[in-house]
Parts: C-alpha cells; structure tokens; sequence
C-alpha cells in the first residue's frame, strides 16, 4: 500500500523468483575432444524486499518526474553452477565452473523522466547490484515519441 506525502509517493514491494536451469545427458560425435555429459540441473530462488519513490514536478512548462527505489536481494539454492564433462573417447573428466550467484546485494536506482511535449518523453536512468564482491552498474537514456 503506497504512502502519499505532498511531493511524492513511496511504495513497499517485494518479489520471489525460482529459476530453474536444465541440461539433459549429450555425447558428441569426432575425434579426441568430443564431450559427454550425464547432464545438470541448477535451481536458484531470489527474493526482494525494497522501497520505491515517485514525486511528479512542473518546470518550465514540462512536467519532470524524478524516481528512485532501494531493494535488498537474497538469492538461495545453488549458488555455485557446476557442470562434470568427459571427454568421449579417454574417459578423461572434469568439472566446469560458472560465475557464482552472491547470496545478499543491494539494488539501487534512481532515474529522470521528462515530458518535453505531449507526445514526447525523455528518461534518463541508473541501476547497480552492489555487494561485498560485486559491483554491476548500468546508466541507460530513451526518447519516447508517440505518433
């Protein structure tokens, strides 16, 4: 439920999500470096709890909308994927390693909307995953035209 103040709008949310990523058995065909795989199976949950922020204010004839929002994620399950492979004629195995999943970050954004006409906006935004060993960033612009 939203809790309306005199210059914005601040929200509660929160979200679960259950990723689940398979891949059956394989044997490849050729010489010396064909691989085999009895296949895997990786499961990751994420859960989010934050804030969110909207205020909408009129300057110079435009209406400018500044948003923000703070979350805390939790991701659990397998945190580490991991796949065994062996090469097909040596029967020679090894394992694989994907990048980790961080158990706890911080989700941040915060961005600018602007009603430059009015069939025209122009947004301009920051979103970070920010934890002890993860800094993920991105900064990004649009132009909606509506014709």
């Amino acid at each position: 439920m939203p809790l309306t103040m005199p210059m914005a709008v601040v929200e509660p949310f929160g979200r679960l999500a259950f990723v689940h990523v398979g891949m059956g058995d394989f044997t490849e065909n050729g010489p010396l470096a064909a691989l085999s795989s009895t296949g895997t199976r990786e499961n990751v949950g994420y859960s989010v709890l934050g804030l969110r922020s909207a205020s909408v204010l009129q300057a110079a004839g435009m209406q400018i909308t500044p948003h923000a929002s703070v979350a805390w994620q939790r991701a659990f399950g397998d945190l580490e994927p991991a796949t065994t492979l062996v090469f097909a004629t040596a029967g020679i195995g090894f394992e694989v390693f994907g990048v980790p999943i961080v158990r706890d970050s911080a989700l941040i954004a915060a961005g600018l909307s602007v009603a430059v006409a009015d069939d025209a906006t122009i947004d301009f935004a920051y979103s970070g995953q920010i934890a002890d060993d993860l800094s993920d960033n991105a900064i990004s612009g649009r132009l909606d035209w509506r014709f």
